[in-house]
């Protein structure tokens, strides 16, 4: 009696696993909308919410594509475009609650570009699933960018009522993404393979990437491994125009953005508490501007925190402006960089900040003596900021001609252990009503390092005791 009731709970088990395994099922496909949508359909109908896989079949023939109208698959189902793709009738929805499956260098969704059909799914996807990356480098990706981008990231916000949520992420593989006009950044993390392995090639002019979100639409700012070039832009290109992206706690992670005429970053509207980690601003700015730049009309950019930055080779000779970073706002508040290298820009100095307020550098290198370029300073302040510098190391080329720290205006410096190479012609300068406070000498020697201040006292040695 044990043993007939032990089988009967055993096969009532299988049953139940049976049916909580998947099951596959191919549609037959004609490319008739009204035909092919009402095929998926009746495979959904049947599985009764149980979990199920619909593999879209392979078609030679484009006509006979799988061709949908609007329709919604929920969590249960999933979609497997191992062998085939579907078309999106124009105007029409198709919508999947599961990750699909797909190969990511495949092209699987037809007519579903910016004003064509549209697909909206979970999960990681590929601008490559839009439009075939056939000859990387001169195939115009833009537009499958924005629709994986949209695909994802619809607008809909989260749960705290003023930040755009996320389905997904956009992935990049390892190859060249030709840009032929500017693309938009929703809100959705963007992934590649390395900025060596995966390139965005912008050829137009404006903004390369508009990230700008609004007060009540805030775009969370998550891009990482990859290049943003524009060696092959046009005249008034430029990289990354950010504002609205609070909170952006991995904002630009192992990013490198590239030879651009103009600013690499542009912070067109208010920000605050934004991370950047092993971000390479690299050749920008050689027409006008800096690597780094402020709207003038931001009210505020506050608590920002660069992590390894670097900035090379950015601005243009001659300029008045700091060629790696140009501050000349009272919007800029607590910007602090940890490491990184700052060398061979162009301009007025290294970086220049003139207003705003807390400024600090903590084991930054800082590098000047482009010999053609004249005597460009190491790091300026200036206005109302208040700068701390601790453990910098300032090198510059013989016959450079420049100072390694400038405080001007009213502003306020402190120095904690620098190393000041003996081939800058002055150290440090203080001028006008500034204040520079040494709290530890490193290098430096009262009385002997090439030092200026305008007023007396207004450079204040460390006590020692006699």
């Amino acid at each position: 009696m044990k043993r007939g009731i032990l089988i009967v709970i055993m096969v009532c088990l299988g049953a139940i696993v049976a049916r909580a395994q998947q099951t596959a099922f191919v549609p037959g496909c004609t490319g008739n909308a009204a035909a092919d949508t009402a095929a998926f359909q009746s495979i959904v109908k049947g599985a009764s919410g149980s979990q199920l896989t619909i593999q879209v079949p392979f078609k030679s023939d484009a006509t006979t594509l799988c061709k949908l109208s609007s329709i919604t698959f929920d969590s249960n189902v999933t979609l497997d475009f191992t062998q085939g793709g579907i078309q999106v009738v124009t105007g029409q929805t198709v919508t999947a609650r599961a990750p699909i499956i797909a190969p990511p260098a495949k092209r699987i969704f037809y007519n579903a570009l910016g004003g064509q059909g549209t697909v909206v799914l979970r999960g990681p996807v590929y601008p490559d699933w839009w439009t075939a990356n056939l000859v990387p480098g001169t195939t115009d990706m833009s537009k499958a960018i924005n629709a994986a981008d949209a695909a994802i990231c619809s607008g809909a916000l989260a749960p705290d009522g003023v930040t755009i949520a996320a389905q997904g992420t956009v992935r990049f593989t390892t190859a060249i993404y030709r840009l032929d006009s500017g693309i938009t950044y929703r809100g959705a993390p963007w992934a590649g393979e390395g900025p060596n392995n995966t390139r965005l090639d912008y050829r137009g002019s404006g903004v390369a990437i508009d990230a700008v979100g609004s007060n009540a639409a805030r775009k969370q700012l998550n891009i990482s491994n990859l290049t943003l070039t524009g060696i092959s832009s046009s005249a008034g290109a430029y990289g990354l125009r950010l504002g609205w992206n609070i909170r952006s706690f991995q904002a630009l992670n192992h990013v490198t953005i590239d030879h651009f005429p103009l600013r690499g970053i542009l912070f067109a509207q208010d920000e605050w508490q934004l991370s950047f980690y092993d971000l390479a601003i690299i050749a920008c700015a050689f027409t006008s501007g800096a690597g780094i730049e402020i709207d003038s009309a931001v009210t505020t950019v506050n608590q920002l925190n660069w992590f390894n930055l670097q900035l090379e080779n950015n601005g243009q000779d001659g300029s008045s402006s700091g060629g790696g970073i140009n501050s000349n706002t009272s919007a800029m508040h607590q910007w602090d960089f940890f490491g990184g290298i700052f060398q061979g820009n162009k301009g007025a100095a290294e970086a220049r900040f003139v207003n705003g307020s807390n400024v600090g550098f903590f084991g930054t290198y800082v590098e000047s003596g482009l010999a053609a370029s004249g005597a460009v300073d190491g790091l300026i302040f200036g206005g109302g900021v208040t700068a701390t510098l601790s453990n910098v190391n300032f090198y510059a080329d013989a016959r450079h001609g420049g100072t390694a720290v400038r405080c001007i205006g009213s502003s306020s410096c402190s120095l904690d252990n620098l190393s000041i190479h003996a081939n800058w012609p002055t150290t440090i300068s203080v001028e006008d009503t500034a204040v520079v406070q040494v709290l530890s000498l490193g290098n430096l020697i009262p009385g002997t390092s090439a030092t200026k201040e305008s007023s007396p006292n207004h450079l204040r040695w460390p006590w020692r005791p006699l």
